[in-house]
């Protein structure tokens, strides 16, 4: 004789029973979990790319002040003691600047810019040339 899964319920008898009604708060707690990890893990994601970006953006205005700085004072003035190291860089908490200047020819001249936070750094290089 097979079974029946689902028993009908007599006359009078309606509603859920408690264990249908456990098995149900069980999967909405693990579909909730799920959910908010993932969540989670995309907002921690999130936080890291905006974090890339603004280095990447302070890397960049740090180049663009050595190019001005060239534009103004001339070549030879692209010294590391002209360019410190900034922390807050560009008043951005938690962002700290420094630069490396490599003289690759008497009118060539390597600068890299590094930007570091707690979890991360980013470098952009820049090759400037004499225009004099």
């Amino acid at each position: 004789m097979i079974m029946p899964i689902i028993e009908k319920r007599g006359r009078g008898e309606s509603g859920f029973s408690f264990v249908e009604i456990m098995l149900s708060i069980a999967l909405i707690g693990v579909i909730s979990t799920a959910l908010f990890a993932g969540l989670q893990s995309l907002s921690a994601r999130v936080i890291d790319l905006q974090m890339r970006t603004q280095g990447l953006t302070l890397a960049k205005s740090g180049l663009e002040k050595v190019l001005y700085y060239r534009e103004k004072n001339g070549f030879n003035w692209l010294k590391p003691k002209n360019f410190p190291e900034e922390n807050d860089a560009d008043g951005v908490a938690g962002f700290k600047r420094s630069y490396k200047f490599e003289m690759l020819s008497q009118r060539l001249k390597k600068v890299i810019a590094t930007v570091q936070w707690k979890k991360g750094s980013e470098k952009l290089t820049l090759w400037v040339r004499d225009t004099g």
